[in-house]
This record gives structure tokens, C-alpha cells and sequence, in this order.
């Protein structure tokens, strides 16, 4: 990671590792890179604070006009410093820049060339439109694919520390409310997806979707009255937040965790009420009632009833 902000073709970079309490050689592995380079500066916090809190500390000991949050695990091309701070330099109403990205796996072989299908192409959006955009669909940014003014977080806040999973989603909705956003299509980072890591664990799953409608909500709460035409944009995000929480509670169902099928199909209705009339809803509640045993016994007692008739009947 830090060998490819040192080979950018734009050299006047600042890197500051701020290790949050790591228990591999992270540290030392930095300290001997600031070692041998000025532009390398380590700093290491003396308890543990979480991603979004990390992510704060980084952009507060920023020193430049740009920042960029990075992974340890991910890696920059050449070029992406520099293609990225040109955008930003031509366009001053943008105010962060993201781009495609090849996600790799932990051998760091590419398995996909892209993070979301609208990232393959250039743009300059208006970043309300944009917002708009990630309140009803997925995240298109990949976090450490962006560079942003630092100007922007200093006048409208760093990441929303209540959210462990979704705080750069929350981030580039509320920053798209006051700037625009743009993307360069080509993959400019490898970002590296790890089968077993957090983000990976809480994908598609209830904590993630409850995280998911929360920085939605906060938006809503905080910036909602600056997006027009004005809707019922909380009922949208509530009800597409239920949808969600039925598709997780029948892969739960299907994995025999029962208990957390009913508490995922309790938060649908803590989302959208309504959902006590949709079929599959009434469906897993039914079978999660009887419970998987009480539904192998059915089925048994069921095939044993149609073999009897079918015999009864043959004689």
C-alpha cells in the first residue's frame, strides 16, 4: 500500500499511517518506510477507535488541500493521484472524485473489473441528482477510490461515527448535497475483498441493512429539506429497507437460524408494517413458528398420507 502512493506519477504527497491499535507489524513496517522517506509520517493511537473514527483522525491530521482515505490492503495505480487532483482542479464546483475500480482477491488476482456498472464511465454529476441516486440504490463509491477537497469536510463534517458499516455511504450523500460528484471510469484502484471480513460478513445481512436505512434516515433528517421535488423520501427508504430484510430473513431461514429470521422479519415490520400482508413474510413467519423440525415432520407425515392413498387406492 504505501509503495504505490510513493510511484505516483504526482509526487508532492503527504501519507500520514494512522495505526489504530493493529496487533501485526503494521507499525514497524511504516516506521521504517518514514525511515527512508520525509513524506511518510506514522502516528498511533493509544486506544482502539473504530473505522469511522479512525477515518476522522486521518482527515484531521491531513495537511493538504486533498485527502484521500486509504485501506492497508488496497492499491493504488500510478496514475490515480495525479488524473484525480487535475478533475478537481478543472472543475472546482466538484467537490470529491472517485473512479472504477478492480477488486482483488487476497492472492491479489482481479476478479472483477468494476465496483458498480456506473463506475466504467466518466462523469461530472450534480451532486444533488447523485445523492439522490445512493438514497434509493446501492453505494457507487468506493471509499478508498476517492479524493475530496478537504475544505469539504471542514465545512460540513467528517464520517458519522454511530456507523460502523455505512459511514462513507452517509459521507458522499451529504457531501452531494452541496457539491458536485465526479467519476473517471478507469480502474485507478485495486481495492481487495476479503471473504471474511467485516464488510463482507455484514453485506446483505440485517445489521447491514439497519445500517444501511440509518445513514439514509440521518440524510434525511439533517439535509432532506434541500432535495426537491419534495416526497415521502423516508417511506421509500423504509420500504425498500423491508424488501431488503425479507430477502435476509429467507437466506437466514434457509441456513436454520430461526432466531435470526425472526428478528429480521420483526425489524421488516419496524420498517414497513405493511409487510404483515405480503405473502412471503406470512411465509417465513408460519415456518419460523413451526420451526424447521416441525416442518420435516409435516412433510414426513405428508408423504406417508400420499403413500397410503396411493396404496388404498391400488387396491
Amino acid at each position: 500500500c504505501l509503495q504505490t502512493f510513493l510511484s505516483q506519477t504526482q509526487q508532492s504527497v503527504e501519507i500520514k499511517v494512522v495505526d489504530d491499535c493493529s496487533t501485526d507489524d503494521t507499525v514497524s513496517i511504516a516506521a521504517d518506510y518514514a525511515r527512508r522517506d520525509s513524506r511518510v509520517k506514522v502516528n498511533t493511537n493509544s486506544a482502539r477507535l473504530g473505522l469511522a473514527s479512525n477515518f476522522n483522525r486521518c482527515l484531521e491530521s491531513a495537511g493538504g488541500d486533498y485527502v484521500c482515505v486509504f485501506g492497508q490492503d488496497d492499491v493504488m495505480l500510478p496514475k490515480n493521484i495525479e488524473l484525480k487532483l487535475r478533475l478537481l482542479v478543472e472543475n472546482p464546483a466538484v467537490g470529491l472524485v472517485h473512479s472504477n475500480v478492480f477488486l482483488i482477491n487476497n492472492q491479489g488476482a482481479v476478479i472483477q473489473d468494476h465496483w458498480e456498472k456506473k463506475s466504467k464511465q466518466d462523469y461530472v454529476r450534480n451532486g444533488q441528482d447523485f445523492t439522490r441516486e445512493l438514497l434509493f440504490g446501492r453505494n457507487q463509491v468506493c471509499c478508498p477510490s476517492v479524493l475530496m477537497r478537504k475544505a469539504t469536510y471542514q465545512l460540513h463534517g467528517g464520517f458519522s461515527e454511530d456507523l460502523y458499516y455505512t459511514c462513507d455511504w452517509e459521507m458522499w450523500m451529504r457531501l452531494g448535497m452541496y457539491y458536485d460528484v465526479a467519476c473517471l471510469g478507469v480502474p485507478l484502484v485495486k481495492h481487495r475483498r476479503h471473504p471474511t471480513s467485516e464488510t463482507s460478513r455484514l453485506a446483505g445481512s440485517r445489521q447491514g441493512i439497519e445500517q444501511e436505512v440509518l445513514a439514509k434516515e440521518k440524510i434525511l433528517s439533517s439535509q432532506g429539506h434541500l432535495l426537491s421535488p419534495r416526497k415521502n423520501f423516508r417511506r421509500i427508504v423504509r420500504n425498500a429497507g423491508a424488501a431488503k430484510a425479507l430477502i435476509c430473513a429467507r437466506r437466514e431461514f434457509f441456513e436454520d437460524n430461526l432466531a435470526g429470521t425472526w428478528d429480521t422479519l420483526k425489524m421488516a415490520i419496524r420498517l414497513n408494517p405493511l409487510v404483515l400482508f405480503n405473502g412471503l413474510f406470512l411465509n417465513l413467519a408460519g415456518k419460523t413458528i413451526i420451526g424447521r423440525r416441525g416442518l420435516n415432520r409435516a412433510r414426513f407425515m405428508k408423504s406417508q398420507w400420499l403413500r397410503l392413498k396411493r396404496q388404498f387406492n391400488g387396491s
